[in-house]
């Protein structure tokens, strides 16, 4: 940037001044730093369209294509610093403590465990697979709020093939952006972009996580033992509610007979019933939604003994197809679909914590209807 648009003039008050408290002799504490007016090309004004030219110019001159500047993603954007803080957060140059004060405001970091949809390489694929819109995966995102809060996990966001589905969705606006914050040479991913009724949703996106997992310090396991017994023996009653509440009323029914014919969604309710369950006994730091493993998937697709009695090949596809199958539903099924009702099946306490995002999750299951 400082070789492309040129470094601050002196004329445009880019200079650096000492702050210090009036009549003090102690070294300055702090400093203010006056930036170039190139940084400020989102705001309407003369000087900004100056400095607009200025970049476009001599990126010409020294790239065969314009440099890219987050700011200049920007130009376009009218409604306020909440769109622009979650359009350089999609591209991955926000810094979490940006948000401390406003986060101490609106209740966030309550919960220090996360909620993920499913670790590693395998995320992209089983994503690619399934979610073939920005529809669906925005039921998707709003199915993962409703399991964070009912949860008390802060959702991780996945991020997405680019290109996959359109990056801009009609209804909405932004649907995708590019990370371009991600330094490795592997395919380009998109994080989600989130409409303007989420903008003040807390949420983590999934770069933020790794940078945060990755200075985080790991839990002994002998720690994380404890905490499981002692949260586990008073977790049952609550989990079974939860996983009442959150199957969709249509499905209830017909998932404890199944038939034939509708079978595999059947299956797939009790696949999340089943990890409804489990998740809310884990108190582990780190939950995928969709359990590389998912243990017990198997044990739903066929009996017990004939599960015992397949090779592992058959046993590996058959959890495959059920984390397949529940992904699916997740992208199609809003689990919050009649909040009045479902509201007193859940424990008040977890209702209090769903209702800090209702307008975000109704927005959008309805931007997806």
């Amino acid at each position: 940037m400082r070789e492309v648009c040129s470094a601050p003039k002196a004329r445009s008050a880019g200079a650096v001044f000492l702050l210090d408290a009036v009549g003090s002799r102690e070294p300055a504490r702090a400093t203010l730093t006056i930036a170039p007016p190139w940084l400020f090309m989102h705001l309407p004004s003369s000087f900004a369209a100056g400095a607009i030219r200025q970049c476009r110019n001599a990126s010409a001159a020294a790239h065969p294509t314009a440099a890219p500047f987050i700011m200049g993603h920007l130009a376009g954007v009218r409604t306020g610093a909440w769109s622009r803080r979650a359009l350089v957060r999609a591209y991955g140059w926000w810094h979490p403590l940006a948000d401390r004060l406003i986060a101490r405001q609106l209740g966030w970091g309550r919960s220090t465990r996360a909620l993920t949809l499913i670790g590693g390489t395998i995320a992209l694929a089983i994503i690619g697979d399934v979610v073939h819109s920005q529809l669906q995966f925005d039921v998707m995102v709003a199915n993962m709020l409703v399991l964070g809060r009912v949860l008390n996990r802060r959702v991780v966001v996945p991020e997405v093939p680019c290109g996959r589905f359109a990056a801009t969705s009609p209804r909405r606006g932004y649907g995708t952006r590019p990370v371009a914050a991600r330094m490795d040479a592997g395919p380009q991913t998109c994080a989600w972009m989130p409409p303007k009724a989420c903008w003040a949703v807390e949420y983590t996106t999934l770069l933020e996580f790794e940078r945060e997992t990755a200075a985080a310090v790991p839990l002994s396991p002998s720690r994380r033992a404890a905490r499981l017994t002692a949260e586990g023996s008073a977790c049952d009653d609550a989990a079974r509610q939860i996983a009442h509440a959150l199957t969709p009323a249509s499905l209830r029914t017909s998932a404890a007979t199944p038939t034939s014919a509708a079978a595999p969604r059947n299956l797939s309710v009790l696949a999340l019933r089943r990890r409804l369950r489990e998740l809310s006994c884990d108190a582990s730091p780190t939950l995928s939604l969709l359990h590389p493993g998912m243990p017990g998937a198997a044990s739903a697709a066929a009996p017990a003994h004939a599960i015992g009695a397949q090779p592992n090949v058959s046993r590996i596809a058959a959890r495959l197809r059920h984390r397949v199958q529940l992904l699916e539903l997740l992208t199609r099924t809003p689990l919050l679909n009649h909040a009045s009702r479902q509201q007193h099946v859940l424990p008040k306490a977890v209702w209090n914590r769903v209702q800090g995002s209702l307008e975000c999750i109704r927005a959008l299951y309805s931007t997806a209807a």
